[in-house]
């Protein structure tokens, strides 16, 4: 019994869903209605101006993905290339000029002493030329 009530529920909840949904579809415009509407001129340059974008950033995001891929791949062959050149006793003479030269050029050490500084200042170890 309790078995029959149940799908008597079932089908007059089902009839009313069904009922509810066509009451609802009658109010929607029919499709004759739909294909008359006009829209101003200005929604479509929106549209048309939005799809264009984002076709624009679609791209701009593919390249930039692909040239940080090869902007990766070239900074590893560097890497590589720079280990292998360094097994080289001229190249390695070359980066140590280079880096003294920088060194020299750029660092500049500047020992300001404060007022209040009584004493001297002994030095321990001084490179020539210094």
């Amino acid at each position: 019994m309790k078995d029959n009530h149940n799908e008597i529920w079932e089908a007059l909840l089902k009839t009313a869903v069904i009922e509810n949904s066509y009451h609802e579809v009658e109010k929607y415009p029919s499709e004759d209605e739909l294909n008359n509407i006009q829209l101003p001129a200005r929604y479509d340059r929106k549209m048309r101006k939005l799809l264009k974008r984002c076709a624009y950033h679609k791209k701009l995001k593919s390249f930039l993905r692909y040239a940080w891929k090869a902007a990766v791949f070239s900074f590893a062959l560097l890497g590589i290339a720079f280990v292998i050149f360094m097994q080289f006793d001229e190249v390695r003479a070359a980066c140590q000029n280079v880096i003294t030269y920088v060194y020299e050029e750029f660092f500049q050490f500047d020992f300001i002493s404060s007022k209040d500084d009584k004493g001297s200042l002994e030095l321990g170890f001084v490179p020539e030329g210094f």
